[in-house]
Protein backbone atom coordinates (compact mmCIF):
# COMPACT_ATOMS: atom_id res chain seq x y z
CA UNK A 1 0.00 0.00 0.00
CA UNK A 2 2.84 2.40 0.98
CA UNK A 3 4.78 0.99 -2.66
CA UNK A 4 1.65 2.31 -4.43
CA UNK A 5 1.12 5.82 -2.48
CA UNK A 6 4.86 6.61 -3.36
CA UNK A 7 4.47 6.30 -6.93
CA UNK A 8 1.09 8.03 -7.36
CA UNK A 9 2.57 10.74 -5.77
CA UNK A 10 5.40 10.20 -8.39
CA UNK A 11 3.44 10.00 -11.16
CA UNK A 12 1.36 13.26 -9.69
CA UNK A 13 4.56 15.41 -9.52
CA UNK A 14 5.73 14.38 -12.93
CA UNK A 15 2.62 15.61 -14.63
CA UNK A 16 2.14 18.76 -12.46
CA UNK A 17 6.05 19.22 -13.81
CA UNK A 18 5.44 18.12 -17.12
CA UNK A 19 2.20 20.73 -17.46
CA UNK A 20 3.92 23.85 -15.93
CA UNK A 21 5.31 25.09 -19.31
CA UNK A 22 1.97 24.68 -20.83
CA UNK A 23 -0.26 26.39 -17.63
CA UNK A 24 -0.48 30.26 -16.98
CA UNK A 25 -1.83 31.15 -13.59
CA UNK A 26 -2.78 34.64 -13.16
CA UNK A 27 -3.87 36.28 -9.60
CA UNK A 28 -7.26 37.98 -11.26
CA UNK A 29 -9.74 37.33 -13.84
CA UNK A 30 -7.84 37.84 -17.70
CA UNK A 31 -8.48 40.83 -19.10
CA UNK A 32 -9.25 40.83 -23.10
CA UNK A 33 -5.61 42.93 -23.17
CA UNK A 34 -4.01 39.63 -21.74
CA UNK A 35 -5.34 36.80 -23.80
CA UNK A 36 -2.34 36.48 -26.79
CA UNK A 37 -2.75 34.03 -29.45
CA UNK A 38 0.97 32.25 -30.19
CA UNK A 39 1.67 30.88 -33.34
CA UNK A 40 4.66 28.73 -34.02
CA UNK A 41 7.09 30.44 -36.40
CA UNK A 42 7.53 28.31 -39.72
CA UNK A 43 8.93 31.06 -42.19
CA UNK A 44 11.65 32.07 -43.64
CA UNK A 45 11.45 35.28 -41.16
CA UNK A 46 12.09 32.76 -38.34
CA UNK A 47 15.99 33.19 -38.15
CA UNK A 48 15.68 36.77 -38.05
CA UNK A 49 16.34 37.88 -41.95
CA UNK A 50 14.41 41.07 -42.28
CA UNK A 51 10.68 40.62 -44.41
CA UNK A 52 11.46 40.13 -47.88
CA UNK A 53 11.15 44.01 -49.76
CA UNK A 54 7.39 44.38 -51.84
CA UNK A 55 7.87 43.90 -55.53
CA UNK A 56 8.14 47.60 -57.23
CA UNK A 57 5.33 48.30 -58.59
CA UNK A 58 4.94 47.89 -63.19
CA UNK A 59 6.05 50.89 -65.21
CA UNK A 60 3.81 53.03 -65.95
CA UNK A 61 4.32 54.49 -69.55
CA UNK A 62 2.13 57.63 -69.36
CA UNK A 63 -0.57 58.27 -72.18
CA UNK A 64 0.34 58.44 -76.42
CA UNK A 65 -0.05 61.66 -78.17
CA UNK A 66 1.87 60.72 -81.17
CA UNK A 67 2.55 58.09 -83.74
CA UNK A 68 5.60 57.04 -85.62
CA UNK A 69 6.71 53.93 -87.62
CA UNK A 70 9.47 53.22 -89.31
CA UNK A 71 10.80 49.93 -91.49
CA UNK A 72 10.75 47.58 -88.69
CA UNK A 73 9.85 50.15 -85.82
CA UNK A 74 7.73 52.10 -83.76
CA UNK A 75 7.70 55.00 -81.46
CA UNK A 76 5.43 57.49 -79.12
CA UNK A 77 5.46 60.68 -78.17
CA UNK A 78 4.00 60.83 -74.13
CA UNK A 79 2.61 62.88 -72.53
CA UNK A 80 5.20 64.40 -70.03
CA UNK A 81 6.80 64.76 -73.68
CA UNK A 82 9.35 61.15 -73.24
CA UNK A 83 9.67 59.43 -76.40
CA UNK A 84 9.01 55.66 -76.51
CA UNK A 85 10.49 53.07 -79.09
CA UNK A 86 10.15 49.51 -79.76
CA UNK A 87 10.99 46.96 -82.67
CA UNK A 88 14.39 46.56 -84.43
CA UNK A 89 17.50 48.85 -83.81
CA UNK A 90 20.32 47.19 -85.73
CA UNK A 91 20.64 51.11 -87.37
CA UNK A 92 20.17 52.64 -84.08
CA UNK A 93 16.74 53.91 -84.60
CA UNK A 94 15.57 53.49 -81.31
CA UNK A 95 17.95 55.78 -79.79
CA UNK A 96 19.93 53.53 -77.61
CA UNK A 97 16.92 51.95 -75.43
CA UNK A 98 18.48 48.66 -76.47
CA UNK A 99 20.39 46.61 -78.73
CA UNK A 100 19.48 44.35 -80.98
CA UNK A 101 15.47 44.75 -80.88
CA UNK A 102 12.79 45.52 -78.00
CA UNK A 103 9.66 43.81 -77.55
CA UNK A 104 8.56 46.47 -75.06
CA UNK A 105 8.31 50.18 -75.58
CA UNK A 106 11.96 51.84 -73.86
CA UNK A 107 11.94 55.02 -73.29
CA UNK A 108 14.57 56.80 -75.17
CA UNK A 109 17.42 58.44 -72.83
CA UNK A 110 18.76 61.80 -72.74
CA UNK A 111 16.48 64.08 -74.69
CA UNK A 112 14.45 66.93 -73.55
CA UNK A 113 11.27 67.16 -73.44
CA UNK A 114 9.87 66.87 -76.88
CA UNK A 115 6.39 67.79 -78.56
CA UNK A 116 6.84 65.93 -81.96
CA UNK A 117 7.51 62.30 -83.03
CA UNK A 118 8.38 61.12 -86.67
CA UNK A 119 9.94 58.01 -88.18
CA UNK A 120 11.12 56.34 -91.84
CA UNK A 121 13.44 53.92 -92.93
CA UNK A 122 15.52 53.32 -89.70
CA UNK A 123 15.74 56.34 -88.19
CA UNK A 124 13.32 58.34 -85.96
CA UNK A 125 13.82 62.07 -85.27
CA UNK A 126 11.85 64.34 -81.98
CA UNK A 127 11.51 68.02 -81.66
CA UNK A 128 12.73 70.10 -78.53
CA UNK A 129 9.60 71.21 -77.05
CA UNK A 130 12.12 74.59 -75.55
CA UNK A 131 12.94 75.51 -79.20
CA UNK A 132 11.74 73.50 -81.99
CA UNK A 133 14.90 71.98 -83.22
CA UNK A 134 15.07 68.74 -84.25
CA UNK A 135 17.12 65.52 -82.77
CA UNK A 136 17.48 62.58 -85.03
CA UNK A 137 19.01 59.34 -84.65
CA UNK A 138 19.19 55.88 -86.84
CA UNK A 139 20.51 55.21 -90.48
CA UNK A 140 19.19 59.23 -91.28
CA UNK A 141 21.78 59.96 -94.48
CA UNK A 142 23.09 63.18 -92.71
CA UNK A 143 26.94 63.00 -91.79
CA UNK A 144 27.77 62.02 -88.00
CA UNK A 145 28.15 65.13 -86.42
CA UNK A 146 26.40 64.79 -83.31
CA UNK A 147 26.23 67.17 -80.13
CA UNK A 148 24.57 65.45 -77.50
CA UNK A 149 25.28 61.43 -76.67
CA UNK A 150 23.36 59.72 -79.57
CA UNK A 151 21.37 62.01 -81.58
CA UNK A 152 22.02 64.79 -84.68
CA UNK A 153 20.97 67.91 -83.39
CA UNK A 154 19.37 70.17 -86.39
CA UNK A 155 20.33 73.68 -86.33
CA UNK A 156 17.01 74.92 -87.51
CA UNK A 157 14.42 75.92 -85.13
CA UNK A 158 10.89 75.95 -85.30
CA UNK A 159 10.56 72.83 -87.11
CA UNK A 160 6.39 72.43 -87.88
CA UNK A 161 6.65 69.35 -90.25
CA UNK A 162 9.01 66.23 -90.81
CA UNK A 163 8.81 63.63 -93.05
CA UNK A 164 11.35 60.77 -93.26
CA UNK A 165 12.00 57.83 -95.87
CA UNK A 166 14.95 55.99 -95.74
CA UNK A 167 18.39 57.57 -94.90
CA UNK A 168 16.21 60.82 -96.96
CA UNK A 169 14.15 63.52 -95.22
CA UNK A 170 12.39 66.63 -95.03
CA UNK A 171 11.34 69.07 -92.65
CA UNK A 172 9.38 71.99 -92.56
CA UNK A 173 10.02 74.90 -90.36
CA UNK A 174 7.58 78.33 -89.49
CA UNK A 175 7.77 80.50 -92.10
CA UNK A 176 6.76 77.52 -94.42
CA UNK A 177 10.26 76.65 -95.79
CA UNK A 178 11.05 73.37 -96.92
CA UNK A 179 14.45 71.81 -96.02
CA UNK A 180 15.29 68.04 -97.31
CA UNK A 181 18.19 65.98 -96.76
CA UNK A 182 19.53 62.50 -98.05
CA UNK A 183 20.94 60.09 -101.02
CA UNK A 184 17.59 59.81 -103.86
CA UNK A 185 19.91 57.27 -105.69
CA UNK A 186 21.64 59.46 -108.47
CA UNK A 187 21.41 59.56 -111.12
CA UNK A 188 17.85 59.74 -110.74
CA UNK A 189 17.36 62.32 -108.24
CA UNK A 190 19.80 64.32 -105.90
CA UNK A 191 22.18 63.69 -103.07
CA UNK A 192 22.24 66.22 -99.91
CA UNK A 193 24.55 65.32 -97.15
CA UNK A 194 23.24 68.24 -95.58
CA UNK A 195 19.71 69.73 -95.34
CA UNK A 196 19.22 71.91 -98.49
CA UNK A 197 16.24 74.40 -99.37
CA UNK A 198 14.08 73.24 -101.95
CA UNK A 199 11.42 75.50 -103.76
CA UNK A 200 8.42 74.41 -102.20
CA UNK A 201 7.72 76.59 -99.69
CA UNK A 202 4.61 75.85 -97.18
CA UNK A 203 3.59 72.60 -98.29
CA UNK A 204 0.17 70.58 -96.92
CA UNK A 205 2.30 67.19 -96.36
CA UNK A 206 5.66 65.59 -97.29
CA UNK A 207 5.32 62.12 -98.27
CA UNK A 208 7.95 59.57 -97.94
CA UNK A 209 9.06 56.79 -100.04
CA UNK A 210 11.80 54.23 -100.10
CA UNK A 211 13.83 56.86 -102.33
CA UNK A 212 11.04 59.07 -103.34
CA UNK A 213 9.60 62.08 -101.76
CA UNK A 214 6.46 64.37 -102.81
CA UNK A 215 4.85 67.06 -101.74
CA UNK A 216 1.33 68.18 -101.32
CA UNK A 217 0.93 71.97 -102.66
CA UNK A 218 -1.40 74.31 -101.76
CA UNK A 219 -2.88 74.58 -104.83
CA UNK A 220 -3.30 70.37 -104.62
CA UNK A 221 -0.77 69.27 -106.78
CA UNK A 222 1.84 66.79 -105.97
CA UNK A 223 5.50 67.62 -106.88
CA UNK A 224 8.19 64.48 -106.03
CA UNK A 225 12.10 64.28 -106.62
CA UNK A 226 14.05 60.98 -106.70
CA UNK A 227 12.94 58.09 -108.02
CA UNK A 228 10.75 59.17 -110.80
CA UNK A 229 6.79 57.72 -111.08
CA UNK A 230 7.44 55.62 -114.69
CA UNK A 231 4.09 54.39 -114.63
CA UNK A 232 2.47 57.85 -115.04
CA UNK A 233 3.83 60.92 -117.00
CA UNK A 234 5.27 63.82 -115.11
CA UNK A 235 6.20 67.01 -115.87
CA UNK A 236 9.62 68.42 -115.11
CA UNK A 237 9.31 71.59 -112.99
CA UNK A 238 13.13 72.55 -112.64
CA UNK A 239 15.89 70.70 -110.99
CA UNK A 240 15.20 67.02 -109.83
CA UNK A 241 11.26 67.92 -109.23
CA UNK A 242 8.64 66.88 -111.31
CA UNK A 243 5.34 67.53 -111.11
CA UNK A 244 2.74 64.07 -111.33
CA UNK A 245 0.14 64.55 -114.14
CA UNK A 246 -3.61 64.65 -113.48
CA UNK A 247 -3.48 65.32 -110.69
CA UNK A 248 -5.42 68.44 -108.70
CA UNK A 249 -7.35 69.35 -105.92
CA UNK A 250 -5.97 67.27 -103.21
CA UNK A 251 -6.16 67.80 -100.02
CA UNK A 252 -4.60 64.29 -98.55
CA UNK A 253 -2.25 61.76 -100.27
CA UNK A 254 -0.05 58.57 -100.07
CA UNK A 255 2.69 57.36 -101.78
CA UNK A 256 3.78 53.52 -100.59
CA UNK A 257 7.11 53.15 -98.33
CA UNK A 258 8.55 50.81 -100.88
CA UNK A 259 9.18 51.88 -104.63
CA UNK A 260 5.57 51.23 -106.33
CA UNK A 261 4.62 53.71 -108.53
CA UNK A 262 1.19 54.24 -106.90
CA UNK A 263 -0.56 57.53 -105.51
CA UNK A 264 -3.65 57.75 -103.21
CA UNK A 265 -5.64 60.62 -103.03
CA UNK A 266 -8.66 62.40 -101.19
CA UNK A 267 -10.01 65.56 -103.63
CA UNK A 268 -11.78 68.50 -101.94
CA UNK A 269 -14.89 66.97 -101.24
CA UNK A 270 -13.62 64.02 -99.44
CA UNK A 271 -13.92 61.60 -102.17
CA UNK A 272 -11.24 58.98 -102.27
CA UNK A 273 -8.93 58.16 -105.33
CA UNK A 274 -6.63 55.52 -106.72
CA UNK A 275 -4.16 56.43 -109.34
CA UNK A 276 -3.93 54.22 -112.78
CA UNK A 277 -2.52 54.32 -116.20
CA UNK A 278 -4.25 56.28 -118.63
CA UNK A 279 -5.55 55.15 -121.97
CA UNK A 280 -2.68 55.49 -124.82
CA UNK A 281 -3.71 58.13 -127.47
CA UNK A 282 -2.00 57.65 -130.73
CA UNK A 283 -0.14 60.61 -130.18
CA UNK A 284 1.48 58.92 -127.14
CA UNK A 285 2.10 55.67 -128.54
CA UNK A 286 5.64 54.99 -126.99
CA UNK A 287 4.91 57.11 -123.99
CA UNK A 288 4.24 56.98 -121.01
CA UNK A 289 0.57 57.64 -120.24
CA UNK A 290 -1.65 59.51 -117.91
CA UNK A 291 -2.64 59.17 -115.08
CA UNK A 292 -6.02 58.25 -114.38
CA UNK A 293 -7.81 58.68 -110.81
CA UNK A 294 -10.36 55.67 -110.31
CA UNK A 295 -12.63 56.32 -107.72
CA UNK A 296 -12.53 53.97 -104.05
CA UNK A 297 -16.05 53.34 -102.54
CA UNK A 298 -16.69 52.51 -98.65
CA UNK A 299 -15.24 55.83 -97.28
CA UNK A 300 -16.97 58.55 -95.70
CA UNK A 301 -14.70 61.68 -94.22
CA UNK A 302 -10.89 60.64 -94.40
CA UNK A 303 -9.65 62.72 -91.89
CA UNK A 304 -5.67 61.19 -92.21
CA UNK A 305 -3.82 58.68 -95.11
CA UNK A 306 -1.17 56.92 -94.99
CA UNK A 307 0.84 54.21 -96.89
CA UNK A 308 3.09 51.35 -96.24
CA UNK A 309 4.79 48.78 -98.81
CA UNK A 310 1.90 48.04 -101.04
CA UNK A 311 -1.14 48.43 -98.60
CA UNK A 312 -3.26 51.77 -97.40
CA UNK A 313 -5.02 52.75 -94.41
CA UNK A 314 -7.12 55.93 -93.78
CA UNK A 315 -8.56 57.32 -90.48
CA UNK A 316 -12.40 58.53 -90.87
CA UNK A 317 -13.60 61.14 -89.02
CA UNK A 318 -15.35 59.61 -86.85
CA UNK A 319 -12.52 57.14 -85.73
CA UNK A 320 -12.41 54.66 -87.17
CA UNK A 321 -10.13 52.55 -89.55
CA UNK A 322 -9.97 50.68 -92.83
CA UNK A 323 -7.13 49.32 -95.37
CA UNK A 324 -6.61 47.63 -98.39
CA UNK A 325 -4.04 46.22 -100.39
CA UNK A 326 -1.42 43.58 -99.97
CA UNK A 327 -1.70 41.46 -96.20
CA UNK A 328 0.83 38.54 -96.18
CA UNK A 329 1.47 39.76 -92.88
CA UNK A 330 -1.61 40.70 -91.53
CA UNK A 331 -1.14 44.30 -91.89
CA UNK A 332 -4.58 45.11 -92.79
CA UNK A 333 -5.77 44.16 -89.13
CA UNK A 334 -8.81 42.60 -90.52
CA UNK A 335 -7.76 39.26 -88.46
CA UNK A 336 -7.04 37.63 -92.22
CA UNK A 337 -4.02 36.99 -94.12
CA UNK A 338 -5.89 37.81 -97.51
CA UNK A 339 -5.24 40.64 -99.68
CA UNK A 340 -8.02 43.26 -100.34
CA UNK A 341 -8.66 45.46 -103.49
CA UNK A 342 -11.37 47.68 -101.35
CA UNK A 343 -11.43 49.28 -97.33
CA UNK A 344 -11.98 47.02 -94.84
CA UNK A 345 -13.10 48.23 -91.38
CA UNK A 346 -11.05 47.39 -88.68
CA UNK A 347 -12.80 46.60 -85.15
CA UNK A 348 -11.47 49.62 -83.41
CA UNK A 349 -13.32 53.06 -82.73
CA UNK A 350 -12.15 56.16 -81.39
CA UNK A 351 -8.87 56.27 -83.19
CA UNK A 352 -6.91 59.74 -82.54
CA UNK A 353 -4.25 58.82 -84.90
CA UNK A 354 -2.90 55.81 -87.02
CA UNK A 355 0.88 55.22 -88.17
CA UNK A 356 1.71 52.92 -90.81
CA UNK A 357 5.72 50.67 -91.64
CA UNK A 358 6.78 48.80 -94.27
CA UNK A 359 4.20 45.45 -93.35
CA UNK A 360 2.78 47.20 -90.18
CA UNK A 361 0.60 49.35 -88.85
CA UNK A 362 -0.48 51.12 -85.64
CA UNK A 363 -3.33 53.01 -84.05
CA UNK A 364 -3.79 55.01 -80.49
CA UNK A 365 -6.23 56.73 -78.74
CA UNK A 366 -6.08 58.58 -75.74
CA UNK A 367 -5.20 55.95 -73.81
CA UNK A 368 -3.69 52.99 -75.39
CA UNK A 369 -1.59 51.81 -78.45
CA UNK A 370 -2.69 48.92 -80.73
CA UNK A 371 -0.57 47.54 -83.55
CA UNK A 372 -0.94 44.60 -86.18
CA UNK A 373 1.02 43.38 -88.93
CA UNK A 374 4.45 41.83 -89.48
CA UNK A 375 6.37 41.39 -85.83
CA UNK A 376 9.74 39.79 -87.07
CA UNK A 377 11.50 42.70 -85.40
CA UNK A 378 9.17 43.30 -82.80
CA UNK A 379 7.68 46.42 -83.89
CA UNK A 380 4.34 45.13 -83.02
CA UNK A 381 5.03 45.21 -79.39
CA UNK A 382 5.01 41.26 -78.79
CA UNK A 383 6.87 39.11 -77.48
CA UNK A 384 7.05 36.19 -80.09
CA UNK A 385 7.79 36.51 -83.90
CA UNK A 386 4.85 36.08 -85.45
CA UNK A 387 2.07 37.64 -87.91
CA UNK A 388 -0.19 39.60 -85.93
CA UNK A 389 -3.57 39.75 -87.92
CA UNK A 390 -5.56 42.05 -85.53
CA UNK A 391 -5.23 44.80 -83.48
CA UNK A 392 -3.68 43.94 -80.55
CA UNK A 393 -2.74 46.63 -77.45
CA UNK A 394 1.32 47.30 -76.87
CA UNK A 395 2.08 46.47 -73.39
CA UNK A 396 1.66 49.87 -71.64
Amino acid sequence: MDSFRASAATCLALLLVGCASRVAYVRRPAAEADVVLHVPCQGPDCAGAPPAAEPPPPQQIPPPRMLAAGMNHTCALVEDGGVYCWGANDRGQLGEVEAGRAWIPGRVPGLPRMNGVWAGGDQTCARAEEDGRLWCWGDTGLPDEREGPFATQLAYADVRQVSLGYRIGCMVDDGGHTFCWGNYAQPQGPRWRTPQRVAIDAPVAILSGMQRQCALTQSGEVHCWGRPMIRYGHERVGGPFYRVSGVEGATLAAIPKGNQDQLIVVDRRGRLFESQPGRRSRRSYGHTPPMALAPIEGVDDPAQLLAGAGFFCVRTGQGTVACWGSNQAGQLGDGSLAARSRPTFLALAGVQEIALGENHACARDAAQVWCWGSNSRGQVGLERTTRVPDPTPVPW
